[in-house]
């Protein structure tokens, strides 16, 4: 097959000249692969330094105006061409004659010569800046177009002539209307060209001086999902397109401002101190005529197709910065929705569908796995995976093998390279939903036992707690039928054809997945005889049990629930046969995970040698005294734990004594390691006690007293979380430098500053959330809040407090408790029942202390308080102890986040302290049985650290009054 790419030298051409020869094979018209054999790059000018040296490379410097020098290139049948040459915006706009001449005589000169061959493919690279003149709202393919642009009117010219050339059957036209690719390596003339300046000149410590307001949305996306989707575009078989004679789509994108680029810099990199300056000098002529461009861009057509996007503006970014400036920039791991080869497919509450695409000799970044996940394998690959602070080992992938890794309880922090030959594709699919009651190694494996009532022709063939996976093979012209019992089902297709039922009238493609609630009636028909169907059928599981921020969900790009996402069609990819999975399961003494995860371990529970020997190490250790590995076909796992029973051991009742000497708390607390050792503070409740009115209940002068000892201390890293606003926050604490602030249970965080600097706040998006899903869910409040006035209104002396991620109805000042009670519990129930009628999913309710809270369910402050920590280990700074203190419903996420090694103190009214350590659990959620009760003057007023020793003290006391300590440790066994 001869490959074409016009405008070939340029910095696209280029990117996919490389993609094309690692991929070596194109899906030509007979819908068949065929090899690569000749790639002609023709443009004007001088071919790069950069070009490729492979023998496929013909290069052609020539005039696309020219007409017979065109002509020549078209030569042969079947020719695949890519039509990427073309003047830019903003030169468009000063030469009108040099941009009709390239953009629409130039192309019709390249069209002209296919009307003469049979099954050629034409690639267009059309341009948002098309639409122009519009209502407001998404920029959809229909969109009348009316161009403010001399360029855009030439790509809309040449949109309709590509149809009509298509509709005649003198070429198969596909064109690809494409957002603003971004960054740039070099300085162009596009209008839209600041949009690149702002992530090119900071990473390469330069200033950037930017033409546009720094509010102003744009339609982006990063080169290398466009140079996959351009592929995949030209690989999909005429009949994806037989719904519509129109060829023309927008390609998926990322709506994005120039704030939101300058923010997602300091995602990514290592030390912001090193970025260039950005300042923003806006043009009002420049910002009128880029404001007719591309904005959002709904490419529904496009993702139907199979055609990915970005994930985040921060995997953008990051791709620049290790591709054209410094990997060396980057934090040494990224999120996963980070790393620019992670596609995010899909996503609900339930999972999260990644789809991963690494060509040969192609390396990811390196990047973190949190979340229980199944892999699905559609090409026989062998890559080498590297762990972090590991040795490469090489991996045999094989097509159609199903992994699953339990991340949620060994975080997996790795980078893969793919040796080839071909591109290593597979689907992760996390369990964002999964809610694991078993917390043993030993419960990652099943016996394969099937469930009742289960269709003939479905069989299961893995099994683990977060979910169970099926086959369902149908042949060519066969037709199924069934009753698939799961309360919810995903459907992965590995091997497709045209079908018709349940999953519509459609061709179904590799790797296109779709979501269902059940029980479902499943009815499938295989038309055609040439192809068979072969789809995994994945039952997801849940427990009753609710394990707080064990998902740790993030914020994504909400899809519809049907959604079909395509697999790349240009590999070939055969059952799955040979080299199927084998798993090595190996048995350790160790209570944490393997050596090889401990480094990616951030979060770590203290290790014990035998049931009946206490903890002498580190909980924060680097190394563990095994060797051995966990492994299921490369994908970590839970090791297999000594004493699965150690969760359920009855508690011992140990005396003070027991507990008030140096070498007890060493266990809790200790203060011979040179680490930090970190407190997460709770506010109302903990550090000061309720007032009839949160307004009262100010810092006192003995609190502040102790917050400052414990800001001067450099061995501590004093965080207060608190359910307050940041105003609250800054106005009272903003003095204690030391400090980490984090308000409203997570959504705003202020970290320390230098002594005498003035504090800054972030949005929880900076620490791995997504603030977009912030944004998206404002209008919830307007529902809610109607709603939470009425109960105000009802009950005279409660009142509603708004806070940016919250509504809070309190009603503290309500004087029949008896009443008051009864009238919450119905609230409660109306604004639940409210959600599900406004399928407000993402929305949280809780009881607090004389509070009813409506938030956004991610902002959680165990998620804020765990990752944190996980941050701090993963640049090799991890704390030698952790202390969390809360008092209140929304405490608890911290100590069911925290592991086995963190201090963990809930104080109660009457100075009532819950003392947490290694403490009996049922399933994952976690039972305080420790309880120390010191006084009744109520309310905890400070919490204090002396290195060696904890002290919990309350106001006018001057020593330490115990009543009880209920206390057990996990090696004992009585």
């Amino acid at each position: 097959m001869k490959v074409i790419i016009t405008g070939g030298f340029g910095f696209l051409g280029l990117h996919l000249c490389k993609r094309i020869l690692a991929v070596g094979e194109l899906i030509g018209a007979d819908e068949s692969a065929h090899v690569v054999r000749k790639l002609v790059l023709f443009d004007a000018g001088s071919p790069p330094k950069d070009m490729p040296r492979d023998s496929r490379i013909e290069v052609r410097v020539g005039d696309i105006t020219n007409a017979d020098e065109v002509k020549s290139l078209v030569d042969e049948d079947g020719i695949v061409i890519f039509h990427l040459a073309s003047v830019m915006s903003g030169q468009g706009e000063k030469d009108f004659d040099i941009c009709w001449r390239v953009n629409v005589e130039g192309t019709r000169n390249l069209l002209e010569p296919c009307r003469g061959r049979h099954g050629c493919k034409f690639v267009f690279a059309s341009s948002g800046a098309c639409f122009g003149e519009r209502s407001d709202g998404p920029e959809t393919d229909t969109t009348k177009l009316l161009p403010h642009t001399s360029y855009g009117m030439t790509k809309a010219c040449m949109e309709l002539v590509i149809n009509d050339f298509t509709r005649r059957g003198f070429v198969d036209g596909r064109v690809a209307r494409l957002p603003t690719v971004i960054p740039r390596p070099e300085p162009n003339s596009g209008l839209p060209a600041a949009f690149s300046d702002i992530l090119r000149q900071p990473l390469k410590g330069e200033p950037a001086v930017l033409r546009l307001k720094p509010d102003m949305k744009h339609a982006v996306c990063g080169f290398r999902v466009l140079v996959r989707n351009l592929i995949h575009l030209a690989n999909l078989p005429a009949a994806a397109f037989a719904e519509s004679i129109d060829r023309c789509m927008n390609m998926p994108s990322l709506s994005v401002t120039l704030q939101d680029l300058a923010e997602s810099l300091l995602k990514i990199v290592k030390d912001p101190s090193k970025l260039g300056s950005i300042t923003y000098e806006p043009d009002a002529e420049l910002c009128g005529k880029l404001s007719t461009f591309h904005k959002n861009m709904d490419a529904t057509r496009a993702r139907a197709l199979g055609l990915m996007c970005d994930s985040s503006a921060a995997a953008i970014a990051a791709d620049f910065a290790a591709e054209y400036v410094d990997p060396l920039l980057l934090k040494p791991v990224v999120e996963i929705y980070e790393e620019p080869r992670h596609w995010l497919a899909f996503s609900n509450e339930h999972v999260r569908v990644f789809r991963v695409e690494n060509p040969p000799g192609d390396t990811t970044l390196m990047h973190v796995h949190r979340v229980d996940s199944l892999y699905f394998f559609f090409t026989a690959a062998q890559v080498q995976g590297t762990k972090l602070h590991e040795e490469p080992k090489d991996d045999i992938l094989s097509c159609g093998e199903v992994r699953y890794g339990d991340h949620g309880n060994c975080l997996l922090t790795h980078k893969i390279y793919n040796k080839g030959p071909p591109v290593m594709m597979c689907l992760d699919v996390e369990l964002a939903g999964f809610q694991n009651a078993q917390t043993d190694g030993a419960a990652a494996k099943r016996p394969r036992t099937e469930a009742a009532n289960l269709p003939t022709g479905l069989r299961l063939t893995k099994e683990r707690p977060g979910a169970r996976v099926h086959d369902l093979d149908l042949a060519a012209g066969t037709s199924w039928a069934g009753r698939i019992p799961f309360a919810r089902a995903l459907f992965v297709v590995h091997r497709g054809a045209h079908v018709r039922g349940e999953l519509g009238d459609r061709l179904l493609k590799p790797g296109d997945v779709f979501f269902r609630d059940g029980p479902i009636d499943v009815k499938l028909e295989v038309l055609g005889k040439r192809r068979d169907v072969a789809i995994w059928v994945v039952e997801l599981l849940y427990c009753l049990q609710i394990v707080g921020e064990k998902a740790l969900r993030r914020g994504g790009i909400r899809l519809p629930a049907e959604f079909a996402m395509s697999a790349y069609t240009g590999t070939k990819c055969g059952g799955a046969q040979g080299g199927q999975l084998q798993v090595w399961e190996a048995t350790s003494n160790n209570g944490g995970c393997s050596a090889s995860t401990s480094s990616t371990i951030t979060i770590l529970s203290r290790t014990t040698t035998s049931p009946s020997s206490p903890p002498v190490q580190s909980p924060f250790l680097r190394d563990f005294p095994s060797d051995q590995e966990f492994l299921e076909g490369g994908v970590e796992l839970s090791p297999t734990k000594a004493d699965s029973t150690e969760d359920f051991l009855p508690l011992s009742t140990q005396p003070l004594a027991a507990l008030d000497t140096d070498a007890a708390l060493q266990h809790f607390w200790p203060s011979d390691l040179v680490s930090p050792k970190a407190l997460f503070l709770d506010y109302d409740g903990t550090l000061r006690e309720f007032e009839s009115s949160p307004e009262l209940a100010v810092p006192t002068s003995e609190l502040m007293s102790l917050l400052q000892a414990l800001n001067d201390r450099p061995d501590l890293r004093p965080h207060i979380i608190s359910g307050r606003s940041s105003e609250f926050l800054e106005a009272h604490f903003g003095s204690l430098n030391a400090f980490t602030l984090i308000a409203e249970h997570g959504y705003h965080i202020s970290p320390p500053v230098a002594d005498g600097d003035c504090r800054s706040w972030k949005l929880w998006e900076h620490f791995g959330g997504d603030a977009n899903h912030f944004t998206k869910h404002k209008n919830w409040k307007a529902t809610l809040r109607e709603a939470m006035s009425r109960l105000a209104d009802q009950n005279p002396g409660s009142r509603v407090e708004e806070k940016q991620s919250s509504l809070v109805w309190h009603y503290r000042q309500l004087a029949d408790e008896a009443a008051a009670d009864t009238a919450v519990a119905k609230a409660f129930e109306d604004l639940e029942q409210l959600c599900k009628r406004e399928r407000l999913q993402d929305i949280n309710l809780t009881k607090g202390h004389k509070v009813l809270e409506a938030s956004y369910r991610n902002v959680r402050k165990g998620l804020v308080m765990r990752r944190l920590c996980e941050e701090k280990a993963l640049f090799g700074e991890p704390y030698s102890a952790v202390l969390a203190a809360g008092d209140d419903v929304s405490d608890e996420t911290m100590f069911e986040a925290a592991p086995r090694d963190f201090l963990t103190i809930k104080a109660r009214s009457g100075m009532v302290f819950l003392l947490d350590y290694a403490s009996a659990r049922i399933g994952r959620r976690r039972q305080h049985r420790c309880q120390l009760a010191c006084s009744d003057t109520g309310g905890a007023e400070a919490i204090s650290l002396a290195p060696g020793v904890l002290q919990v003290m309350s106001p006018g006391l001057t020593k330490l009054r115990v009543i009880m300590v209920a206390w057990h440790h996990p090696w004992e066994s009585t």
